[in-house]
């Protein structure tokens, strides 16, 4: 939903729900042509550990 709301919805103008949508389905076909798949840059494992470090980082914050 980022690359969508950065680069047509965040300011856009739309007179109503219908063009919206056709605006969207537009955008979805036409970033669909030229689209790569993301290529994760980390680990299964160190994004584990970077979520334990926030859970244990969390957990005493006194809330």
């Amino acid at each position: 939903f980022g690359i969508i709301t950065e680069r047509m919805i965040r300011r856009g103008s739309f007179r109503s729900v219908k063009e919206l949508i056709a605006r969207i389905e537009t955008f979805v076909a036409n970033y669909n042509k030229g689209s790569t798949p993301f290529m994760w840059t980390a680990t299964a494992d160190s994004i584990f550990e970077k979520i334990q470090r926030l859970c244990v980082r969390i957990s005493g914050a006194g809330h």
